[in-house]
């Protein structure tokens, strides 16, 4: 699963990387993942977390992340290694390198 948020992030990382808006549009649809569509509830949830996460410089979208893996009980992965200081209520985090 992903959030549409961080859907936006990996299509941006592409461009970045070269890839056209097409194949970004035909690439991803492809790969084996739920779009979590970023409603109020996420959004709510979200918000608070910038206060216990900033100081680990993460994003809008590594917050609405955090926040999918508390609405779903799923547990959350990152290859970002400052996530291991995290720890929140209901949000399990496991790394993934």
């Amino acid at each position: 699963m992903i959030t549409s948020v961080n859907l936006a992030e990996v299509a941006t990382q592409l461009l970045r990387e070269a890839f056209t808006p097409d194949e970004v549009r035909t690439l991803l649809p492809e790969m084996p993942l739920s779009v979590i569509p970023v409603e109020e509830k996420l959004a709510y949830q979200a918000a608070p977390y910038d206060n216990y996460t900033r100081k680990f410089g993460l994003s809008l979208g590594d917050r609405v992340c955090l926040a999918a893996g508390w609405a779903t009980g799923y547990t959350v992965l990152t290859a970002d290694k400052t996530w291991k200081k995290i720890n929140l209520d209901n949000v399990t985090i496991k790394l993934i390198r």
